[in-house]
């Protein structure tokens, strides 16, 4: 079941966000980040963001334990007109596969059409080769963009994928 999550999500939202990063992460970003990343500041991050933002945060449930999320609105491109954004998703590592994740994109690019975007993008660390397959067989395609960032100390680059239609 996929439904909007609430502030009563943010523990579990917390926990998967911080597992992913660990594995997903894993060798591309400094060791030493991804062990200093703390649930507990999270869950505080998450509280505050279901606070205000609640209705482009939608989670993937199961029974009673949440496998995945997604996070989504207009995209926060310079450079963007009339167009969303996927701004986070993530499902539980030993969830990958199961197909929690195209639901949640399913998801967000039909809330997203229904707010009349036309294009959805997203960013994703060029060397996270598993995201990068999944969005590409979502339908999605690197249109160019590109930007660097700096993550524990670390210069890496992100490239922005488009779908249209």
């Amino acid at each position: 079941m996929i439904r909007q999550a609430t502030i009563n999500d943010a523990d579990e939202i917390a926990r998967i966000h911080v597992e992913t990063w660990k594995a997903v992460y894993n060798g591309i970003i400094p060791d030493a980040y991804l062990q200093g990343l703390s649930h507990e500041k999270r869950v505080a991050h998450w509280r505050e963001n279901l606070k205000k933002a609640a209705k482009g945060i939608y989670v993937a449930q199961e029974d009673d334990k949440i496998m995945g999320w997604i996070l989504f609105g207009s995209s926060r491109d310079e450079d963007a007109y009339n167009i969303g954004e996927v701004y986070a998703i993530y499902v539980q590592p030993d969830c990958w596969g199961y197909g929690y994740g195209t639901q949640l994109m399913a998801l967000a690019e039909t809330k997203l059409r229904g707010m009349e975007f036309k294009t959805v993008t997203l960013w994703v660390l060029k060397y996270n080769h598993l995201a990068r397959a999944f969005y590409t067989k979502a339908g999605y395609c690197f249109d160019g963009a590109k930007r660097q960032l700096s993550i524990g100390g670390k210069d890496l680059w992100e490239l922005r994928y488009a779908k249209t239609g």
